[in-house]
């Protein structure tokens, strides 16, 4: 349940996952979704001494032709008590601003199906989406998304065809 402290935002560490485990779950000890190597970036949103958030990003190459490295997000978590109170957006602008000062063009990630909930808050952030389907026969509904973001003017859609 949402409190008055201030939520605060600060990067992760290792040392931190129990505590994430403890606020979200067990998968976080098992999986490998959040980045703690050189040209990383994971941070955590708290509520005192609680976690109610976090985002990981790491570098990842994008297929030839384009042949360049953006910011990916691998996972990104809040509280269901936390939702809807900016918590997402602080720790997404905190992760593009660390994406930029990087050099990255982008930023990117996926969404599975059962997030659906989630779409409001991409469009809101301009990220564009793409539903993926996947399976025969043909699915009526989306597996998932792909959303991405372009960071910098030199990637980001130009208004002209020419």
């Amino acid at each position: 349940m949402p409190t008055d402290r201030q939520i605060t935002c600060r990067p992760l560490v290792p040392a931190d996952r129990p505590a994430l485990a403890a606020a979200f779950g067990d998968w976080i000890l098992r999986l490998r979704e959040l980045h703690f190597e050189p040209g990383c970036y994971t941070i955590g949103a708290f509520d005192g001494d609680t976690p109610i958030g976090f985002v990981s990003v790491y570098p990842k190459a994008l297929p030839a032709p384009l042949s360049i490295n953006d910011a990916y997000i691998d996972v990104i978590e809040v509280a269901r008590a936390y939702r809807r109170q900016g918590v997402a957006r602080t720790m997404l602008s905190m992760s593009e601003d660390w994406a930029r000062a990087q050099g990255y063009s982008q930023m990117r990630a996926w969404s599975t199906e059962d997030k659906i909930e989630a779409i409001p808050m991409w469009h809101a952030l301009g990220y564009g989406l793409c539903p993926v389907y996947s399976g025969r026969p043909r699915r009526k509904s989306p597996n998932g998304y792909y959303v991405a973001k372009a960071l910098s003017a030199q990637h980001a859609p130009r208004g002209d065809l020419g």
